[in-house]
């Protein structure tokens, strides 16, 4: 049917539009930790593990079909640098 189509669409690009934004929530993570020193730095870095947790939640998500969802920017920018352990 066309209406379940558009609706697995529209779902699709939600799934794809929150996985993008999450990784954009983790590199903006990433560098407030590189600016973060002292008692903070283990909550911002426990922060990018929650960001990182629910990007893996929704990619995860988008996977039930067994579709692969593509990559955001960020993943095959060679510029981005990795989280740091």
């Amino acid at each position: 049917m066309p209406g379940d189509e558009t609706q697995e669409g529209e779902r699709r690009e939600t799934i794809q539009e929150l996985s993008d934004l999450l990784s954009v929530t983790e590199e903006m993570g990433q560098r407030l930790l590189d600016e973060t020193h002292g008692e903070g730095y283990d909550a911002v870095r426990e922060l990018i593990e929650l960001f990182h947790q629910c990007r893996g939640k929704v990619d995860q998500i988008g996977q039930v079909d067994n579709r692969p969802i593509p990559l955001p920017f960020a993943e095959v920018n060679p510029m981005r640098r990795p989280l740091q352990p």
